[in-house]
């Protein structure tokens, strides 16, 4: 079951993972290097993750 709901503070080092495996292994052949490199960088904040996080407020599904 898919449970769909509100972001919390503490998803946004999860949701940067996700995010970084996306862009650098799923998505890496539809971007530059340079792209890759931009947006999901190996020493990245987690303060301004969390707030890019905050301002956005995503919603998180869950699987079981």
């Amino acid at each position: 079951m898919i449970k769909i709901r509100e972001f919390n503070e503490s998803d946004a080092r999860d949701l940067w993972g996700i995010f970084y495996h996306a862009i650098r292994n799923v998505n890496s052949r539809d971007y530059t290097q340079a792209q890759v490199e931009a947006w999901a960088l190996d020493d990245f904040s987690p303060e301004v993750w969390q707030r890019k996080m905050n301002a956005i407020s995503p919603f998180v599904a869950e699987i079981d």
